[in-house]
């Protein structure tokens, strides 16, 4: 039992670093395990359940992610209860992944639930409340909701911001989450009130370096970018820069924080803030940083060569994102590099990457999963380009299969 609960550790160790897949090999034999040798250990199948989950989702196989949720819950309300404080933080998870889904009604119903659990437990000020009413708030939000989703959010932390003070996490989280909330709603000076709260309290209590805070600082740039404040957007462009490049300085920086900044920088709002040179320096640091084994950095080092106007790394660059572990999961990436084929008139050279990427795909996916559809799809639409016109309705009745 001890080694299989080792197994669920590494298997942990390994979705944190950007090695799913393999966490979900030693997963799937782990839950086989424990159900032949140890059926009567509870905990530890939830854990092994609960931690498959998270590979999965990893990997944007988020269906079969929620079926395994939706199970633990199950197990976890036979055994401790409907009321139990995991049974409300596995509805939030399940709440989580419906939205990621697109089933925003759905995840209402668990985030409600989960949202009642946790008043019923800890009361309307707590921060398991605040949390559970964010996740509420964004299935509200993803419903077109968003003066619903603004109301919930600023009644919560009502209750819940003088007893937990400005510079606690979750009052940051809410706030963050309202000025993108009232922003959407036009509420623009509402939105402006919540950022620079947000921004206070993570430099106060988070550190001015800390990431929540500089995500925080980038959108407030952005946004004031777009408000025409451009003297103070600029000013909060120049800080993300400073503090990134100091962090890249470190004896071992953090590939993720790198990449952010250089992702803002490449792509801000204002040409002002823009600067290429850093954005380039700091997502050749972040691949670096990462041993050229994360996926985020790489994209990032695309896009950077593409607003520089080199189209040829930024395909190159694209390619190293898709050929890792992570690349075989979304389909923005994927898409987005046939566009830079494209655009570099390099038909021949976007299906042979389609291919190749079809066979990695088709060896990590099932074959009825929606990605190989939308990579079949894709592969259609290029061949016809090529007029090929058989070949690709071969491709394209593959893609409806």
């Amino acid at each position: 039992l001890e080694s299989l609960r080792a197994q669920i550790l590494q298997a942990r160790i390994l979705t944190e670093s950007g090695d799913a897949i393999s966490a979900e090999a030693i997963l799937r034999q782990t839950v086989a395990d424990l159900v032949n040798l140890h059926p009567g250990e509870v905990m530890d199948h939830l854990d092994a359940r609960v931690s498959l989950a998270s590979a999965l989702e990893e990997q944007a196989k988020r269906d079969e992610a929620l079926a395994l949720l939706q199970q633990v819950l199950v197990a976890q309300e036979t055994e401790f209860g409907s009321e139990h404080p995991d049974v409300a933080r596995t509805l939030g998870e399940i709440a989580a992944m419906l939205n990621h889904l697109n089933r925003a009604e759905e995840a209402e119903i668990a985030a409600r639930r989960a949202l009642e659990i946790n008043l019923a437990l800890y009361g309307p000020a707590h921060p398991r409340a605040l949390a559970s009413t964010r996740v509420l708030a964004r299935a509200l939000d993803r419903q077109g909701r968003h003066q619903e989703a603004a109301g919930l959010l600023e009644e919560r932390l009502e209750l819940t911001a003088d007893s937990l003070g400005d510079e606690h996490n979750s009052v940051i989280n809410a706030r963050n989450h309202l000025a993108i909330v009232q922003n959407r709603l036009g509420n623009l000076e509402a939105a402006e009130s919540y950022y620079r709260s947000a921004l206070a309290g993570a430099e106060e209590g988070l550190g001015l370096a800390a990431p929540d805070t500089m995500m925080i600082r980038r959108n407030f740039s952005n946004f004031l970018a777009r408000r025409g404040a451009l003297d103070e957007a600029v000013a909060l462009g120049k800080q993300v820069k400073s503090l990134a490049l100091e962090a890249a300085g470190q004896s071992r920086p953090d590939p993720m924080y790198l990449a952010n900044a250089a992702w803002f920088l490449a792509t801000a709002r204002s040409p002002r803030i823009r600067d290429l040179e850093t954005a380039l320096l700091l997502s050749q640091k972040a691949v670096e940083a990462s041993g050229e084994k994360l996926y985020y950095p790489w994209v990032t080092l695309s896009e950077t060569y593409y607003q520089q106007g080199d189209l040829s790394r930024a395909i190159e660059a694209q390619g190293r994102a898709l050929s890792l572990p992570d690349g075989l999961h979304y389909d923005g990436e994927e898409r987005y590099l046939v566009k830079l084929y494209l655009e570099a008139g390099d038909l021949a050279g976007a299906e042979e990457f389609l291919r190749q990427h079809l066979q990695r795909r088709l060896v990590s996916r099932s074959d009825d999963d929606p990605l190989i559809g939308h990579t079949l799809g894709l592969l259609g639409r290029v061949v016809l380009q090529e007029e090929r016109s058989e070949a690709a309705i071969v491709e394209l009745r593959r893609c409806l299969e």
